[in-house]
């Protein structure tokens, strides 16, 4: 009975991590987390016996929580390795957790690894999510900006602030390695990250941000932390960046 007890309290802790800074008078029901705000999730097993990704398992509109899920459920349900050759092997695992739950904002961090018969593995593909919880909308990275066109430049460089200056100090240094991650100046030049993509989700620390480049390269992709306070100016009126510093 005491190993029982002691390891509900230990999932227990587990998932109270996970919900971040909303969690703060966390109730159990049936493993699920609810934080103050009356938003509750937990992690789900897919396909039977797959990974487990979170899900939500209570908001206070429920068409809002039947579209996030309809759209967690349509994401997972292409997890696997569905094009492997018969007689070879493959792999596919998921690590996420919940990192956000503040603001009526639901932001997953998530990550692939998979080898599905290709000539290498993939070890870290960011496929994070965040929701709008008013909309029930899957956020884009672009949608989160007034115009990121326009401002692209500006908020690359305060993302990645320390990267482009390293990337810079190397071209003036003459100290250059090709084809290696510190000491290509290339990679985070802001030519590259203004033709790249990005993956990110919301935490209580900032904005995380990973550029979601080749597997040649997904090393190399470091995963930052800027404060929301830094990308202000350039957030969409109304939209959940500006919601976050409100």
């Amino acid at each position: 009975m005491k190993y029982l007890i002691s390891l509900a309290l230990f999932l227990l802790s587990v998932a109270v991590s996970l919900s971040g800074q909303t969690a703060r008078k966390p109730e159990a029901n049936n493993g699920a987390v609810i934080n103050k705000d009356g938003v509750g999730f937990q992690m789900v097993v897919v396909h039977g016996n797959g990974p487990q990704f979170p899900r939500l398992t209570s908001y206070q509109d429920a068409n809002v929580m039947k579209e996030v899920n309809r759209q967690i459920d349509e994401i997972t349900g292409e997890f696997g390795c569905r094009e492997l050759n018969e007689g070879k092997k493959g792999g596919f695992a998921v690590k996420s957790q919940v990192e956000y739950t503040a603001k009526q904002i639901f932001s997953i961090y998530a990550s692939e690894a998979f080898y599905c018969g290709g000539a290498y593995p993939t070890n870290d593909y960011n496929i994070s999510l965040t929701f709008d919880l008013k909309t029930g909308k899957l956020v884009g990275f672009e949608e989160l900006f007034r115009s990121y066109e326009t401002d692209k430049t500006e908020i690359l460089k305060a993302i990645f602030a320390k990267q482009i200056e390293r990337s810079e100090k190397l071209v003036s240094s003459g100290k250059i390695k090709e084809n290696t991650c510190d000491g290509d100046p290339d990679l985070w030049s802001l030519e590259n990250l203004e033709s790249s993509t990005f993956a990110f989700n919301f935490a209580s620390q900032g904005l995380r941000v990973q550029p979601v480049w080749s597997h040649a390269l997904e090393a190399c992709a470091e995963r930052v932390t800027v404060p929301y306070a830094k990308l202000g100016k350039f957030a969409a009126p109304g939209g959940i960046l500006a919601r976050v510093m409100q």
